[in-house]
């Protein structure tokens, strides 16, 4: 029983993917698809936040792809998609609010923010694990762009708020959600 482990978002990504009755192909397929998606844009983030040289999409790929933390996970193929799918959702996180930041729009900023605060939710709420994801992330986006030439201060901190109230936002609703 999923939400008996605080995995709400889990049993949600199970109902949107189709994946309640399992079939072990389809969550195989759908897993595999998802890692793909999910190494490509954490790749697409690191190129917006101006990662620039060719090893780094050559070698981040496959450090990330067969790290230990996320090989293991795929021996469970039970939860594979899902995992993956969450996956995906925090660099698009990422990429929402790092754009909605740079664009210079409050109505943007608004709109990146609150879908970056849903998607961190949702990712929170299928593997707790990723909380600890985005804040590495979120460190890891700020020591990007505070490195950018030229260094745009008022995007970084638009970007820097905006990530820390979608994370404090989206964590806090996750405890509520799960009672703990």
């Amino acid at each position: 029983n999923w939400y008996g482990i605080g995995r709400e978002g889990m049993v949600l990504s199970k109902f949107v993917l189709g994946t309640l009755d399992f079939n072990m192909y389809w969550a195989e397929y759908l897993g595999l698809a998802f890692l793909l998606l999910a190494v490509w844009m954490w790749c697409f983030l690191l190129h917006r936040l101006g990662a620039r040289r060719r090893l780094t999409f050559c070698v981040f790929p496959m450090v990330f792809a067969t790290h230990p933390i996320f090989v293991e996970q795929f021996y469970f193929t039970t939860q594979m998609a899902e995992f993956n799918f969450a996956l995906l959702m925090v660099p698009v996180a990422f990429l929402l609010i790092v754009e909605g930041a740079r664009s210079c729009s409050a109505g943007a900023l608004g709109i990146a923010g609150t879908a970056g605060c849903l998607l961190f939710l949702w990712a929170f709420a299928s593997y707790q694990s990723f909380l600890a994801l985005v804040l590495a992330t979120g460190a890891l986006t700020g020591l990007m762009m505070a490195r950018q030439d030229p260094f745009d201060r008022a995007a970084f901190k638009r970007c820097a708020w905006c990530f820390a109230l979608a994370f404090i936002v989206s964590a806090a609703a996750y405890l509520v959600i799960t009672r703990t």
